[in-house]
């Protein structure tokens, strides 16, 4: 497994090394649908579903979470998880162990199984906010996790509640899903592998990074940094460098020739139309290098911004404009 400054380790999912990158980054594809349907599932307005039996499913989880004694919790180690009490965080905590990598901090009442019912996805996140962190982690649950996690805090089974305040994303190209907060896009999101497929896929996905881009990406730990961020839209393949969109900025890296790197500043009111746009249109990979590609999409869009010359450009005679 792969470790790198600013990440969070990766997790297990079905008994293998399966990596859950916790980089505050998101995603280039689906995310307005994506949104549209969480918004949907959270006010209950959501094919016909019954609004109150998920309310009563969430008031049950609460009640289950509440009778969760910390002072029962104990070490506990499967053959690819370690669960390991953390008594002195709020009021009490679980660390969990992937393969001997840490894979976050679950507090007492982030002790339940979530579930995406668009998705079927199951997911535990440990929100930090208790703490006065904006930070969460997340794993998802298979029946190892699950199990051992039920003996480490001394119940015979992990709560079950409809996932809520977070929703589920699905990169389009590899089908890699990440778990993302309504209104981080751009900066938030943790990619979820949920079985052996998924992380071949991932793997992939970053050595595709390190082949196309070898002057960018030099080694393994960059190429999945990138994947990841692609997964959760952050990144983009062209077809001779690399471009990045953040939630108040945009930039592009050339493979070849570094004076034809450019960026620009945005503000909320852009991002929030080019994430529409994002989820109507697929960026083109030839022409997206070119910030002329981006004048005009922000054109399209009614959205501004303000270009950030680097002396090369300037020098240049500002030549990509």
């Amino acid at each position: 497994m792969i470790q790198g400054v600013g990440s969070r380790m990766p997790c297990v999912c079905e008994g293998r090394n399966v990596i859950t990158m916790n980089m505050e980054i998101s995603g280039l594809d689906n995310r307005m649908a994506e949104m549209s349907s969480y918004r949907q599932r959270a006010t209950g307005r959501n094919d016909g579903g019954d609004f109150l039996s998920v309310l009563a499913k969430i008031d049950k989880a609460a009640s289950d979470s509440e009778n969760i004694n910390p002072s029962k919790f104990k070490e506990v180690e499967t053959e690819n998880y370690k669960f390991v009490p953390e008594p002195d965080l709020g009021k009490g905590a679980i660390r969990i162990y992937v393969n001997g990598e840490k894979a976050g901090v679950y507090l007492a009442e982030d002790l339940k199984v979530r579930v995406d019912e668009k998705t079927g996805t199951r997911v535990l996140i440990g929100d930090m906010n208790e703490l006065g962190s904006e930070w969460y982690d997340a794993i998802p649950v298979n029946a190892e996790l699950e199990k051992g996690l039920a003996e480490a805090i001394g119940e015979d089974s992990i709560p079950e509640v409809p996932l809520e305040g977070y929703y589920i994303g699905t990169h389009a190209e590899s089908g890699i899903r990440y778990v993302m907060r309504p209104g981080e896009e751009g900066r938030g999101g943790k990619v979820l592998l949920c079985n052996a497929a998924d992380e071949a896929k991932y793997k992939a996905l970053g050595k595709e990074y390190m082949k196309r881009y070898p002057n960018l990406i030099k080694n393994e730990w960059e190429g999945l940094f990138y994947a990841s961020n692609e997964i959760r839209g952050m990144s983009g393949r062209a077809a001779n460098g690399i471009v990045n969109t953040h939630y108040d900025c945009i930039s592009y890296n050339d493979n070849n020739d570094h004076t034809k790197n450019w960026s620009a500043k945005i503000d909320k009111e852009t991002w929030d139309l080019m994430l529409g746009w994002f989820g109507k249109n697929k960026p083109d990979s030839k022409g997206m290098s070119s910030f002329k590609y981006w004048d005009k999409v922000f054109g399209d869009i009614g959205g501004s911004y303000e270009r950030i010359w680097s002396d090369g450009e300037r020098l240049q005679g500002y030549l990509y404009q």
